[in-house]
Formats: structure tokens, sequence, C-alpha cells
């Protein structure tokens, strides 16, 4: 009561509220916080942590393009690479030519 009246001396506005609708609030919402780590539904989860990217989403949309790019990338080198192998009559698994 005292830090209120404080405030207002100062000048600084000061809204009157119910101290237990704000502290019930803020249990529940801490307890609502703690239920979603554990929900059943494991999407639930996800969809909760994917919101902290929401300010970082053309980077993250980004980087996950290059990284998709750079799998399919290497997926076709090593076929390639494989490919020119087996053209060349030799076994990569056993080190020697099979000619």
């Amino acid at each position: 009561m005292r830090f209120l009246l404080q405030q207002q001396l100062d000048g600084h506005p000061v809204t009157p509220s119910n101290p237990d609708e704000i502290y019930a609030e803020a249990v529940a919402s801490r307890i609502r916080d703690a239920q979603s780590t554990v929900a059943k539904n494991q999407m639930a989860v996800v969809w909760r942590l994917l919101g902290y990217f929401k300010p970082y989403r053309k980077e993250v949309a980004h980087d996950l393009r290059q990284e998709v790019y750079a799998h399919l990338q290497k997926v076709a080198i090593d076929g390639v690479d494989l490919n020119s192998l087996d053209m060349a009559g030799t076994d990569p698994r056993r080190g020697v030519g099979c000619a």
C-alpha cells in the first residue's frame, strides 16, 4: 500500500486492481506453461516452441532452404561418385578392383 501511495505522490499513474486476480493469473500462466511441456499432445509443445521463432521466421526459412539444398547437393554428389566408381569397375566397400 505504501508503494502505491508513493507512486501516486511521485506522479506516476496507478490503476487500482484486484491483487488476488493478478496473482491468480500469474500463477495460472506458469502452470499452463508447465502443463504444455508434458502435454499428451506433443505437437502442442512444438507449436509453443515455434512461437519463439516468429520474430526470426525469415531467417529460419532461409536457413531451412539452405539445409535442404546442401542435403540434396550431397546426395547428388554421392550418387555421381558411386556411379563413376561402378563404371570404373571398383568396389569402394572392399577397396579393390572388381573388373
